[in-house]
């Protein structure tokens, strides 16, 4: 019968085993158990009387390879302490993680007579720390795929730590044994170098967060953007205790950036110069009109060829306006009613005193709605100058602009002599055709009153398309067969 006191002769020594909150389990050589402590019995849920007697293998989960238990037995057996983690499995079926230290009790002449085993039940820390792992791995793995890293100040221990993408962000390696702070610093531009240490300053002292754009270069000379946020943790006082960054290579958004930027103004450029070479070119046509106006006897054909004048002046505003703006999508469509109205009165010269009353809004519109609403406003106004104030001594005209988030209504009116209804309707100049067909194109609503003058009101939605199609669907909606003159 196995005998207590021939291994352990103090009780103290036995009311200490009895105490512990590890498994402690003695065998003899043979490797039987011989003797457990009550931790045991908590730890794995069989009594004293369950493990005497029994190998314990008996508590083993199965989830190791034998090679392991072979390792085990061939260190103790040897007279050497065998120590590491082994999954064990309880009474009730559930496996459980201990860290396991046997060692081998010897006679005094040497031989093994009896095997001590501790067992420390970890796992919680096991399961703790595996979620730390894989947290850890997942914090990275998204750092990665994002190239944010992230850092943490402890500002009484002075120490600080970085996320593995970090390193990568600056080039660093962790064995280097950097000091992280004072490396960065050099990393950075000597402009920003002084910015970041003054954002530092700040947040250590007065707990203000900051977030500056910088540019850096990495251990391998590699020029790059980052973006660096930090944000103070404080005491119930106000102290900062600790800091905590991320820092965001931006490298590739900055350059996406710079590479649209530099298009944009490569594509205003060549637009700026396509409309100026247009512009030109009216020029050159109105001019040829004009030199072919001034060498005409026939009055009705000078007649036509300074309307055509005034139809290519429309067009060619359109893209001067075009020219001197920003913006080659848009244009004011007020300033362009401005800009045409000064030219005809200075076109038509007449010994009436017309006087303008004048309200508009500022309004932008699409270039594709641009040029039909030049066409035909130079026609409503260019058919008021002519023949609204025949034999009158005064006449007024009256314009209106106003403009919502969809809709643009337009007014334009005069106080002559009117038309009737007959002569409207049927009348096949191309002044009054250009007007309804353009009206057309515009989809616009409109309301025409020919007694005690003649009134435009004009309501069109806003157009969202892009580009300009004005000319072309003016040449495939003219018909044929209409008067050259009015």
């Amino acid at each position: 019968m196995f005998n207590f006191d021939d291994l352990i002769s103090l009780d103290v020594f036995k009311e200490t085993l009895e105490q512990l909150d590890s498994s402690v389990f003695i065998t003899n050589k043979e490797g039987n158990i011989l003797y457990v402590n009550p931790a045991f019995e908590i730890n794995t849920g069989y009594s004293p009387k369950e493990a005497i007697g029994q190998n314990p293998r008996f508590i083993q989960s199965g989830e190791h390879d034998k090679e392991v238990y072979k390792q085990l037995w061939k260190t103790i057996t040897a007279g050497y302490t065998w120590k590491g983690e082994l999954k064990n499995k309880r009474k009730d079926g559930n496996k459980f993680w201990s860290k396991v230290s046997i060692s081998p009790v010897k006679s005094a002449e040497g031989e093994i007579k009896y095997y001590v085993a501790i067992e420390h039940d970890v796992t919680i820390e096991k399961k703790e720390k595996e979620e730390r792992t894989r947290s850890e791995r997942i914090l990275n793995d998204s750092q990665s795929l994002s190239h944010t890293g992230g850092w943490y100040y402890d500002v009484a221990k002075n120490e600080m730590f970085w996320t593995e993408e970090l390193y990568k962000i600056f080039g660093f390696k962790k064995s280097d044994g950097l000091n992280l702070f004072a490396e960065t610093l050099t990393a950075h531009q000597i402009e920003d170098r002084f910015k970041v240490i003054s954002a530092f300053k700040k947040l250590l002292s007065s707990g203000k967060a900051y977030d500056l754009t910088v540019q850096i270069t990495d251990t391998t000379g590699n020029k790059k953007w980052i973006k660096s946020k930090a944000r103070a943790i404080q005491s119930e006082t106000g102290v900062v205790n600790k800091i905590i960054g991320t820092i965001k290579d931006i490298t590739k958004q900055v350059q996406a950036k710079e590479s649209l930027i530099s298009a944009y103004k490569e594509r205003g450029f060549l637009l700026s110069e396509i409309h100026h070479r247009v512009k030109n070119n009216l020029a050159v046509i109105s001019s040829l009109l004009q030199l072919q106006a001034m060498t005409q006897n026939d009055e009705k054909i000078t007649l036509q060829l300074n309307e055509s004048l005034h139809r290519i002046h429309s067009i060619s505003l359109i893209h001067e306006q075009l020219y001197l703006a920003e913006n080659f999508s848009e244009i004011s469509l007020t300033l362009n009613i401005i800009t045409q109205l000064e030219k005809l009165k200075d076109s038509y010269p007449t010994q009436t005193h017309i006087e303008f009353d004048i309200n508009m809004e500022e309004v932008v519109v699409n270039i594709n709605q641009a040029q039909p609403l030049g066409l035909l406003i130079n026609e409503i106004l260019s058919n008021t100058f002519k023949y609204a104030f025949q034999g009158r001594q005064e006449g007024r005209i009256t314009i209106r602009l106003a403009n919502s988030d969809k809709e643009v209504s337009l007014l334009i009116a005069d106080n002559g002599i009117g038309m009737d209804e007959e002569t409207y309707q049927n009348s096949t100049t191309i002044g009054n055709t250009l007007i309804k067909t353009l009206l057309q194109q515009l989809n616009a609503q409109s309301s025409v009153k020919l007694q005690g003058g003649v009134s435009y009101e004009i309501l069109f939605d806003k157009s969202s398309s892009s580009g300009s199609v004005a000319i072309h669907q003016i040449e495939k909606t003219i018909p044929t067969g209409i008067e050259l003159t009015g």
